[in-house]
């Protein structure tokens, strides 16, 4: 069931690099002449924010797997780059 269930990923993934860059320059172009970018920016806003909504939800349960010291580490993160 498993190894099922990681062929419907590999192929969902393959389809959407295969698609993303037929459709991206074609929506693109249709927002720059159709669309303000007003629009288009709080469409594009609203989309970030439903699909973080629904990672969070179906993810709700992973984040107790983690224990406190797998949290990243944002101030050596910072310190690191200098």
């Amino acid at each position: 069931m498993l190894n099922v269930m990681r062929i419907k990923v590999m192929a969902l993934m393959a389809n959407v690099s295969l698609l993303a860059p037929l459709l991206g320059p074609v929506l693109g172009a249709f927002m720059i002449e159709h669309v303000s970018w007003h629009w288009g920016f709080i469409g594009i806003a609203a989309l970030a924010a439903v699909s973080w909504l629904g990672l969070k939800a179906r993810n709700a349960g992973a984040a107790a797997q983690y224990s406190e010291t797998s949290r990243l580490a944002i101030s050596g993160m910072i310190l690191n780059r200098y």
